[in-house]
């Protein structure tokens, strides 16, 4: 696997075979084109603070609100030398945002039980936050612009939709059931405690980051996704949780 653009050579991504997390690994990936500095190490830091800053103006300002002198500052490097290498604030943007789509083996990873595949996902976007920000700022900035990545994130979202389509119960999914419409629906629950940080306070007097709130809430979704699915389980010692509540 390689990435491209129209402002830089070809880069080969063997970073991926080097890191456990593929998240840092395409960071690393995305800079393999840097000349060596003054050994291995200091060219690693440089590439790794260059592309963490970017992902984290980007995912907490969007693309307007970021600022490519804060990204530098934090960075520990010269603005002019982000420009000399990435041509644009437009450019570094579309490096990071493609990232998550290069992101190796994340969809293949995936479980292939109901439950367990929202279970995945909802942690994927717990420990990876920025890439939800990502998407909904592009989503509010990036509506007249073209797509980056469209036709990698087209497979991205074919492949999720096929592994979907296959976690049906044994009586198969409902005749009105559109995948596509469960996909997109799944993806907005995932994400909506980050979206909507404020509605959980409101609603659940916690805080969106709050670790038992999250695990409650991946529960819900797992338990939901295998409700639509028809895998659902009966509730303890064989009795329905609807039953159990008329008996109690």
């Amino acid at each position: 696997m390689s990435w491209t653009n129209q402002h830089s050579r070809q880069v080969s991504t063997k970073w991926l075979k080097l890191f456990d997390d593929p998240v840092i690994a395409y960071g690393y990936a995305c800079f393999d084109h840097l000349p060596a500095m003054s050994g291995k190490s200091r060219k690693a830091s440089l590439r790794d603070r260059i592309f963490q800053q970017a992902l984290k103006e980007f995912s907490k300002n969007g693309y307007a609100g970021a600022r490519v002198d804060r990204i530098a500052k934090r960075a520990r490097v010269n603005k002019q030398l982000i420009y000399y290498y990435f041509v644009s604030k437009e450019n570094l943007f579309r490096v990071v945002i493609e990232s998550v789509w290069e992101t190796a083996g994340v969809v293949e990873l995936a479980p292939a039980e109901a439950g367990d595949a929202v279970r995945y996902w909802s942690q994927f976007y717990i420990n990876y936050p920025q890439w939800a920000r990502l998407l909904l700022w592009e989503g509010l900035e990036w509506k007249t612009r073209k797509m980056v990545g469209e036709s990698e994130r087209k497979t991205f979202w074919r492949t999720s939709l096929q592994q979907l389509e296959r976690r049906c119960g044994p009586n198969g999914w409902p005749a009105f059931f559109d995948a596509r419409h469960y996909l997109l629906s799944v993806v907005a629950m995932e994400i909506a405690p980050l979206a909507f940080p404020q509605l959980v306070r409101l609603i659940f007097d916690r805080e969106a980051t709050d670790p038992k709130f999250l695990q409650e809430r991946t529960e819900f979704l797992v338990g939901f996704a295998r409700f639509v699915a028809g895998t659902a389980s009966v509730g303890e010692n064989g009795i329905s949780r609807k039953k159990r509540r008329r008996e109690g």
